[in-house]
């Protein structure tokens, strides 16, 4: 019989897989990122994870896929949860405060545009156009 070649505490590790990774994205999410939105303290969490249910850590870059997915599911859950407690008078208000649309310009104003801006920038360097 062949075992694996890691151990903890007389069990065999669970080899990190996706949906190992899911469940722990989806634990982050739901325990830790509500409460902790800095990347450094949920990766610890995430490690202190591991370590308890006998996981084998992740790679750095895996724990930084995987924190990030926590946070952003997290802040997705949240934003929500917002916005299904909005009444549709406060949407109302808040549509109203939204800066008005940019001007467009047409194709001739911006080539007045920069037309001028050439001439100031001969101006001030003295130089002059040959034509």
């Amino acid at each position: 019989m062949h075992l694996p070649s890691r151990w903890y505490i007389g069990r065999p590790a669970l080899l990190f897989g996706g949906e190992v990774g899911d469940g722990l994205t989806a634990y982050l999410a739901e325990h830790v990122a509500h409460k902790e939105r800095r990347p450094e303290q949920v990766r610890v969490e995430l490690l202190a994870r591991c370590r308890m249910e006998s996981i084998e850590p992740p790679t750095p870059g895996r724990c930084d896929r995987i924190v990030a997915a926590a946070l952003r599911a997290a802040e997705e859950s949240l934003t929500a949860l917002i916005s299904s407690r909005l009444t549709a008078e406060s949407v109302e208000r808040i549509w109203l405060w939204r800066p008005a649309p940019p001007k467009t310009t047409t194709d001739s104003q911006a080539a007045a545009r920069r037309v001028r801006t050439r001439r100031r920038c001969w101006r001030r360097s003295r130089k002059r156009r040959a034509t």
